[in-house]
């Protein structure tokens, strides 16, 4: 199996209401080192689809909150990949841009990553086949999963779309006129999250994840995937919030 440098990073369920999710999600932390095993989510993703696109939170005070996740930028400007605390921007013409710590994000999910469970791939997969592999290892309906998968991609399907000028217009119109990006033996790192079906409007529920190839050149929102060697890493995010932050 092919090494990837992103690899070397730190590895009581509890079931929670839905109000209970969203809450954990918009805690606000102030500490400089974040809380293992919550998920911070900056705004809703609802709010974005009725014209919520100006980023309100810096790269800078993102990463507060976590060294892993997804999200968007400035106007709806491309997907992100927060991965071992640095952040990518997947622009609508496929190029990938390390972002400054002044840039602006209206909306992303992350966590401090250290992987509960880690499973390897030993055989060719593709999306759906991966999907069973991780529900297994996940079988709490109600909890939040970070989702990290590396390895050799015999073929990667993915997409990112252009910022949106009318900044008050709602972006559901947006998804048609997404550039896709098809990707063939590359190694990489797909950063996501398993989501509980309830959270719909809050964030997109199932499975929600961004891919970041090996040398930085590549990426996107995925849509499809056939993996033939690599492993999947599970993080349970099954803890509230510490008082005060």
């Amino acid at each position: 199996m092919l090494a990837n440098p992103d690899d070397f990073e730190e590895s009581e369920p509890m079931k929670r209401t839905l109000l209970l999710a969203i809450g954990l999600c918009l805690l606000v932390s102030s500490c400089a080192i974040p809380a293992r095993d919550t998920v911070f989510q900056t705004s809703i993703m609802n709010a974005s689809a009725t014209g919520g696109h100006n980023g309100e939170m810096t790269c800078h005070e993102l990463r507060r909150h976590g060294n892993f996740g997804i999200g968007t930028f400035d106007h709806l400007g491309g997907e992100m990949v927060l991965l071992k605390g640095k952040v990518y921007q997947i622009e609508a013409d496929g190029r990938i841009r390390r972002m400054n710590p002044s840039d602006k994000v209206p909306l992303a999910t992350v966590c401090q990553f250290k992987a509960d469970r880690t499973v390897v791939i030993r055989r060719r997969s593709d999306y759906e086949e991966v999907k069973i592999l991780v529900n297994e290892n996940a079988p709490h309906k109600n909890l939040f999963y970070a989702i990290k998968i590396t390895g050799q991609f015999k073929s990667i399907h993915t997409r990112s779309g252009p910022a949106r000028e009318e900044t008050n217009s709602p972006s559901s119109k947006a998804g048609s006129n997404q550039p896709e990006f098809r990707m063939n033996r590359v190694s990489g790192t797909i950063v996501g999250f398993l989501l509980p079906s309830d959270v719909k409007g809050a964030n997109e529920p199932e499975y929600h994840l961004h891919f970041l190839s090996s040398d930085r050149t590549q990426g996107g929102h995925v849509l499809s995937f056939e993996i033939t060697d690599g492993k999947c890493e599970i993080d349970a995010l099954d803890r509230e919030s510490p008082e005060g932050e």
